[in-house]
């Protein structure tokens, strides 16, 4: 059985923090599958490689996680939460890293491209401890 990750991208304004819309560019799969350029959920694919790196999820001792899951924060956005309620019961390793978090992932370029092509959008909306990733994952 695969695992997959959900993730909704928020930014911090005014004290709240939203979710950010469909920003992000979508790789040649689910263009092809979707007809989408742009997506509102980044590093949507299916990578163990990178789920170990966010969260140790799918891990073989590679790479130590930035974070053990942390839950899901208190303060999320309505349809961040309205997302993370339709998967349950089955979102497990749930957690969430600010785009300081993201900058140290020190993933190989050459191998994680469509990462750091998303830092990058991350980067472009706020400062990195008002910008961050919610996630978790379901088999």
């Amino acid at each position: 059985m695969g695992c997959d990750i959900h993730t909704h991208a928020e930014i911090r304004r005014d004290g709240a923090w939203e979710h950010v819309g469909k920003v992000f560019p979508t790789d040649e799969f689910e263009r092809k599958y979707s007809g989408e350029q742009f997506t509102d959920e980044p590093f949507s694919w299916r990578d163990y490689q990178m789920f170990e790196r966010l969260a140790g999820v799918r891990a073989h001792g590679l790479r130590e996680p930035l974070s053990i899951p942390r839950g899901l924060p208190e303060d999320i956005s309505a349809e961040t939460r309205s997302a993370f309620n339709d998967w349950q019961p089955d979102a497990h390793s749930i957690s969430w890293l600010s785009l300081a978090d993201l900058l140290r992932a020190d993933l190989p370029a050459d191998d994680f491209a469509g990462f750091y092509e998303h830092v990058k959008v991350l980067q472009s909306l706020g400062a990195p401890d008002d910008v961050r990733v919610v996630f978790w994952f379901d088999n």
